[in-house]
């Protein structure tokens, strides 16, 4: 049996229908009902082909969820790493039990109360993770995680204005290659995000 693609999510199915409502069958140019042949025409690199808009605007919206589930799964292994390194040791006869099957398997720092608070003291309340574009708005958004709480949540911060003060160039080597943005810039981002943060917290009663 076929098996549906990891985007192809139900929700995801709606916003294609709605898309197809509002552009399908439409030209290029966005005319309702066109009768010009060439306004269907869309050049590729092999060439040319016919398309519509909802073509256009479906494919591009596939390729936002594509990046966002890559996003989404790699902030899942980096949250399941993180959790497992924090795991405090199993008690002493399990422990002596794993050690007999690998007795140079060396043993973890049970952590005390006092390195416990120093390692979440080290920990920030907040960390940029990564940038990606929003499904909802398909705008450029801040991944931010917010720690110190019984299950990190993740908080997705509007960042067009900042990142139109730079070229539409540096904007696509940002967004698809990681480029680093200038430091005015990345300034800026991190304010939004701190003001964003310090809003979730406090709508929620963390102070």
């Amino acid at each position: 049996m076929a098996t549906m693609p990891k985007w192809s999510t139900r929700e995801r199915q709606v916003v294609l229908v709605r898309m197809w409502s509002e552009h399908g069958g439409r030209c290029l140019k966005r005319h309702p009902q066109c009768p010009y042949l060439a306004h269907y025409v869309k050049q590729m690199p092999g060439g040319a082909v016919l398309s519509d808009l909802y073509e256009e605007v479906s494919e591009g919206a596939i390729e936002v969820w594509k990046d966002y589930d890559r996003l989404d799964t790699k902030l899942c292994w980096e949250e399941e790493r993180r959790r497992m390194h924090h795991l405090e040791e199993p008690r002493d006869e399990v422990r002596a039990w794993k050690h007999t099957f690998n007795p140079a398997a060396p043993e973890r720092k049970r952590l005390d109360p006092v390195e416990r608070e120093q390692r979440d003291a080290a920990t920030p309340e907040w960390e940029r993770v990564g940038l990606c574009f929003s499904i909802i708005t398909r705008k450029r958004v801040a991944v931010v995680r917010v720690n110190k709480l019984a299950v990190p949540v993740l908080l997705y911060v509007d960042i067009e204005a900042p990142l139109f003060r730079v070229g539409r160039m540096m904007r696509r080597k940002v967004m698809y290659y990681q480029h680093e943005l200038p430091a005015r810039i990345e300034r800026v981002i991190d304010e939004q995000c701190r003001v964003a943060v310090a809003a979730w917290k406090a709508a929620r009663g963390f102070g």
